[in-house]
């Protein structure tokens, strides 16, 4: 009777998918040989060693980076309403300011939460949402008033 190894959960990975033929030969008897033929298989997208990885890019693109992207859009559109009458850089400054400040805020009071971490990459991760939302508005500023001033320049 053939005696099968015992599963003892080792892992291998692999390059490609496909098949391995393993052969082992006796030294001592060179007639002795066993072959094994392992099959080859894709890891799932989503499995046991990356899911953590996996859950806190999630937690973190749509979490953090989602909600000051909102956050972003307010607070351009309410300093651009209420500082219509400056330059645009102030606008930009003031609005990039506070966000900069609610983002860091938000992590400082995680840390005084138990079972929570506030650190500087989600203070990063929380304002690049808020300043990839501000340069997406200022670019649609420029070019609304790139056209109104093409209409208004019309005889």
């Amino acid at each position: 009777a053939r005696v099968m190894p015992r599963d003892t959960g080792a892992q291998v990975i692999c390059l490609k998918v496909g098949t391995v033929t393993i052969t082992a030969k006796s030294y001592a008897n060179p007639a002795l040989s066993e072959e094994i033929i392992l099959k080859i298989v894709a890891l799932p997208f989503i499995n046991d060693q990356n899911f953590s990885n996996f859950q806190m890019i999630v937690r973190k693109a749509l979490g953090h980076f989602s909600l000051f992207f909102v956050n972003g859009i307010f607070g351009f559109l309410t300093f651009y309403l209420f500082l219509k009458d400056t330059k645009l850089i102030k606008v930009i400054i003031a609005s990039l300011s506070v966000g900069l400040f609610v983002a860091s805020l938000s992590e400082l009071i995680q840390r005084f939460i138990p079972g929570r971490a506030g650190t500087f990459t989600d203070v990063l991760i929380n304002f690049s949402g808020y300043l990839v939302a501000t340069l997406i508005l200022l670019l649609i500023t420029h070019l609304v008033l790139k056209r109104k001033a093409k209409k208004d320049a019309r005889p």
